[in-house]
C-alpha cells in the first residue's frame, strides 16, 4: 500500500516539474525583461545598442527550453532587426508592454502586437 503511494506521489511530481520546465525561467526571464525595458526607456540608437545587446546575451546564455529560445527570437526580432522602425511610436510601446507582461508572466509567448 506504501509502495502504491509512493508511485503515484512520484507520477505526481514529475507530472508537475514537466509543466514548471514549459514556462520560462526566472534567470532568462529577467536579463529579457532588462532588454525590453532599457530599449523602452532608452530607445534603440547605436549609444543604447551595446547595453542591451549585453541583456540580450546575458538571457541567451540564461535561455534553456525551447520555449525561451523561442521567446528570446522575438525579443531580438522586435529590438534589432528593425521592427521598430516599420511601427509608430504607439505600437512598439505597446509591444514593449505587452513583451514585459509576458516576461513577467513567464509564458514565453509573442505578444500579438509585437507580430
Amino acid at each position: 500500500m506504501l509502495r502504491t503511494i509512493l508511485i503515484a506521489l512520484a507520477v505526481l511530481f514529475s507530472m508537475g516539474t514537466g509543466e514548471q520546465n514549459a514556462r520560462v525561467g526566472d534567470d532568462y526571464a529577467i536579463a529579457a525583461l532588462r532588454a525590453v525595458i532599457h530599449a523602452q526607456t532608452f530607445g534603440i540608437t547605436s549609444d543604447n545598442s551595446p547595453r542591451e545587446w549585453e541583456f540580450v546575451n546575458e538571457a541567451d546564455v540564461q535561455a534553456n527550453t525551447e520555449a525561451e529560445q523561442k521567446s528570446l527570437e522575438q525579443i531580438e526580432r522586435v529590438l534589432f532587426s528593425g521592427w521598430t522602425v516599420n511601427h509608430s511610436g504607439s505600437q512598439v510601446q505597446a509591444c514593449y508592454a505587452a513583451l514585459k507582461t509576458t516576461l513577467k508572466k513567464r509564458e514565453g509567448t509573442t505578444p500579438e502586437v509585437c507580430k
